[in-house]
């Protein structure tokens, strides 16, 4: 009867030791070190606080498949692929570990309500992650990177690995589409210069463009193309009321078997380096130039290849 006992207990205590041993590893391989968890494809709306208060709430909005930048009244072309990266960078985002669960401690990574960015993401309406985004730290002797982190009405603060949390910029421009023009040289067929009354042109005549009855130098126009086929801007130039179009300006139209573009070249010293730039492709952006940036790279090459 004894024996029978001790055989009873040691099965017992065998099932409990492998509960523990399965549900243990269970427990720990369930583990989730991500401070968010949604589907990028579903998010349709994100709204960025930036850490300098001055600066404004700004969101990106979805429609259809494009992603639209909205800033009070005002509303710009997004760029989809920085959008979307902002996106993964904050799925990816991986948790180090728990600094702190003091909010006494919140200004020392820089994590106080009010005082730091917040990114909010949505889909339909539904809001799927407000986070705060505090501090960075770089470390130069390992070589790694954290950022601080809570989510909203939380109070623990996480470490973060790695530099998702620069990859969330806060910054409007950052997430405007910064395209002046794009298109495909085969598909020029004429292209126009007007500059002070002037116009030059520059045509093209089976494989060869032709200035007048010269044919140009063919490494130049190709090189020049190649280019301008895919030319961005870098600083946006945000017109003010005061502001008014120059009646003299110089113009660049690309005509093409379907559509034509034109890019122009507004002087200006009030609010930019020397030039506004636009294209008829990217409607509501101007980008600013001084004589050595956009300006030199459109007008005056197309001007070194007709002279």
């Amino acid at each position: 009867m004894k024996n029978k006992y001790l055989l009873i207990l040691f099965v017992v205590l065998l099932i409990v030791y492998a509960g523990i041993t399965l549900f243990g590893d269970k427990k720990e391989s369930s583990f989730n070190d991500k401070i968010a968890d949604f589907d990028v494809e579903d998010v349709d709306l994100i709204k960025i606080s930036p850490k300098e208060k001055s600066t404004k709430e700004f969101s990106l909005q979805k429609n259809d498949n494009n992603w639209i930048a909205v800033d009070n009244d005002k509303s710009y072309v997004a760029d989809n692929s920085m959008v979307e990266n902002a996106l993964n960078s904050l799925k990816n985002m991986k948790i180090k570990n728990i600094i702190t669960k003091n909010p006494d401690k919140f200004e020392k990574y820089e994590l106080e309500d009010g005082k730091c960015k917040e990114i909010q993401v949505f889909s339909n309406k539904k809001k799927l992650v407000d986070l705060l985004i505090g501090k960075f730290k770089f470390d130069q002797q390992t070589r790694t990177a954290s950022s601080y982190v809570r989510l909203a009405g939380e109070n623990k603060v996480y470490s973060t690995d790695g530099f998702s949390s620069i990859n969330i910029s806060d910054n409007i421009s950052t997430y405007r589409n910064k395209n002046l023009v794009s298109f495909n040289p085969d598909n020029l067929t004429e292209i126009k210069y007007f500059h002070d009354n002037t116009t030059d042109e520059l045509t093209k005549q089976g494989k060869d463009w032709t200035h007048g009855n010269i044919v140009v130098d063919s490494t130049k126009i190709a090189g020049f193309l190649t280019s301008l086929s895919n030319i961005k801007g870098s600083k946006f130039v945000n017109l003010n009321n005061n502001w008014h179009r120059p009646e003299s300006y110089d113009s660049l139209v690309l005509y093409m078997q379907d559509k034509d573009i034109s890019i122009v070249a507004y002087p200006d010293s009030t609010i930019s380096s020397g030039f506004i730039i636009h294209g008829s492709e990217n409607e509501g952006a101007f980008f600013d130039s001084d004589s050595t940036g956009l300006f030199k790279r459109i007008f005056s090459k197309f001007e070194d290849i007709i002279r």
